[in-house]
């Protein structure tokens, strides 16, 4: 399955989800979404959304501590949405659920 993300908007939020591995492959990708995403001028909320996703690499880790610097110098935020816990693990052992609030549904992640 070639790599692709889908964007959605609702209210206060624009869903990024990604379909297949985030990986050095599509990182590049990944990183230009959510940098286009950062430089709108809104202040709705961007969440990651990675039920269409099984795997995460160091290089999409860097990607989302990029992007969480870029939307907090904008006073945004950046959520992620799983509910797959080898996920939620790399999320916990790398601490980025410690900045980057990690939870089951988008309207956890925007409490």
């Amino acid at each position: 399955m070639a790599f692709r993300l889908e964007t959605t908007r609702r209210p206060g939020a624009v869903v990024v989800s990604p379909f297949g591995d985030l990986d050095v492959r599509s990182a590049g990708m990944l990183r230009d979404a959510l940098t286009e995403l950062a430089g709108e001028d809104t202040r709705d909320a961007v969440v990651l959304d990675l039920a269409g996703s099984d795997f995460i690499d160091s290089s999409a880790l860097g990607v989302l501590v990029g992007s969480l610097k870029q939307l907090e110098a904008v006073d945004r935020r950046l959520g992620v949405v799983s509910t797959k816990p080898h996920l939620v693990k790399v999320l916990q052992i790398t601490r980025l659920s410690d900045v980057i609030p990690v939870g089951d549904t988008v309207e956890d992640v925007l409490r």
